[in-house]
C-alpha cells in the first residue's frame, strides 16, 4: 500500500479522496484507498506508456475501477442505513 502523499492528483479526483474522507466511516476510506492504490499504480503505468493501444486499455480499466469504487462506496452506505 502507497503512502497517501504518493496519491496522484487525478487518482484523489477518481476516488472522491478529498475533504469529506476524513468525515466518512472507516469502512469507506479503508475501500477508497484501496481503490486509491489499483488505480495510482494503472495511471504511473499509463503515464509511462508509448503504445496508444495500451494506455488505452489501462485508461478503460481504470474507468472501470472508479466505477466500482463509486458502487462499492454507495453499498457500504445502503448497507449502514438499511
Amino acid at each position: 500500500m502507497i503512502d497517501r502523499t504518493q496519491i496522484a492528483e487525478e487518482t484523489k479526483i477518481l476516488v472522491s479522496y478529498g475533504e469529506r474522507f476524513s468525515n466518512e466511516p472507516e469502512e469507506v476510506q479503508k475501500k477508497r484507498i484501496s481503490y486509491a492504490n489499483m488505480i495510482n499504480e494503472l495511471v504511473v503505468k499509463r503515464n509511462e506508456l508509448k503504445r496508444w493501444e495500451a494506455s488505452r486499455n489501462l485508461q478503460i480499466a481504470i474507468s472501470s475501477l472508479e466505477d466500482s469504487c463509486m458502487r462499492c462506496v454507495k453499498a457500504i452506505y445502503i448497507m449502514h442505513v438499511t
